[in-house]
């Protein structure tokens, strides 16, 4: 789901505002409202995003405005992801604005915390399917668990684990790039992708399947 997120920078006030993102999301906009106050237009005027967390990743960390009119508003808009990993992070977006000189207009600080929209923990389906020869395997828990990701050919027999750990709650991505324990690359076919989650007593089971096409 794409998130629309809207701030009003009005000149040359500091202004700030927070607010939460959806992890794991794609193809957002951050939408900044530019008021020119001055009795004079604008020209050439540049937002840059100068700090971001590691988890919020933006195509570009400037846009120009060609002009503002006197006491007329433009909009630039950043286009962004918002990366998966642990929920709950927190990180500051910092902005600033300059005329076409260089010169200081506004200054603006942003935090914002990931937000983890899971009713349980859930293993997805992999990414891209058929994979070719690599696929992206993306699992979501809801609570701290220790966690077990683990390859099988259709008759049942491991090819390869690729994660055996404790992870905290949060939207995890893990690739396989097609090869076995060995490092060899896996044949053809379909696979089976099996995530264990929770105590040994109380373990829960997910299973999803991929094709590999080489």
């Amino acid at each position: 789901m794409k998130r629309f997120l809207f701030f009003w920078l009005s000149l040359p006030v500091i202004l700030a505002a927070a607010g939460k993102l959806p992890m794991g999301t794609s193809g957002n906009r951050l939408i900044f409202t530019v008021k020119n106050e001055r009795w004079q237009s604008l020209k050439n005027v540049q937002v840059f995003i100068c700090t971001t967390p590691a988890w919020i990743a933006f195509d570009d960390d400037v846009v120009t405005i060609d002009s503002i009119q006197a006491g007329g508003s433009v909009d630039a808009v950043f286009m962004f992801d918002v990366l998966a990993g642990e929920a709950g992070r927190s990180g500051m977006v910092e902005l600033n604005v300059f005329t076409e000189n260089g010169w200081p207009l506004a200054h603006r600080k942003i935090m914002f915390e990931s937000d983890l929209d899971l009713a349980e923990t859930t293993l997805f389906a992999p990414y891209p399917n058929p994979g070719n020869p690599g696929t992206t395997i993306q699992f979501g828990l809801k609570e701290p668990s220790r966690v077990t990701l683990v390859v099988y050919n259709v008759l049942g027999r491991k090819v390869r684990t690729l994660l055996d750990d404790s992870r905290p709650a949060g939207l995890w991505d893990v690739i396989w790039d097609g090869r076995n324990t060995s490092g060899s690359m896996v044949s053809s076919g379909v696979y089976v992708i099996r995530l264990q989650t929770g105590a040994q007593d109380i373990r829960r089971r997910m299973i999803r399947k991929v094709m590999i096409r080489k």
